[in-house]
């Protein structure tokens, strides 16, 4: 499997608190015809890569806004709910789920919102076409680039 840096939102980003993605999308000024936006080919993914500690839950968030802080005219496009923390285990897939095609802001991003203060815990997130492949492979090779 393998992932362009411009698809992910967080590559191993580690969580502890309320906080969004490190990466979002800038779909460019015609946002409304972007990447998921006119498509159903798009799948959100988000992996535990290690496993999370301290905390009682996480919740995880496909939003789409007006600017690349994610706060401006903020829509919601997905939602896990509370995921607890004794699902939050290294290598588990915490979201892979097919977007439907809708109208998205210009910046596409993800929230975490956690339920108490994580000690630990870290995950990786994008969009990919392939699905399965996401699904079945815990190991990423990294250090490319083209």
């Amino acid at each position: 499997m393998l992932f362009d840096t411009q698809s992910l939102f967080s590559d191993s980003q580690l969580i502890t608190i309320t906080a969004n993605s490190s990466n979002v999308i800038d779909q460019g000024p015609n946002a409304m015809t972007g990447l998921i936006g006119q498509t159903s080919q798009g799948a959100l993914f988000v992996r535990c890569m290690q496993t999370f500690a301290g905390g009682t839950s996480l919740a995880i968030s496909l939003v789409s806004a007006d600017d690349a802080a994610l706060s401006s005219n903020l829509i919601t496009h997905w939602n896990s709910g509370p995921i607890a923390l004794a699902s939050l285990t290294a290598k588990s897939m915490l979201a892979a789920t097919r977007i439907p095609p809708q109208r998205l802001r210009r910046y596409l991003g993800v929230i975490y919102t956690v339920v108490g203060t994580m000690t630990a815990g870290s995950v990786l997130a994008g969009i990919a076409e392939d699905l399965p492949s996401v699904m079945t492979t815990d190991q990423f090779a990294k250090g490319f680039s083209v």
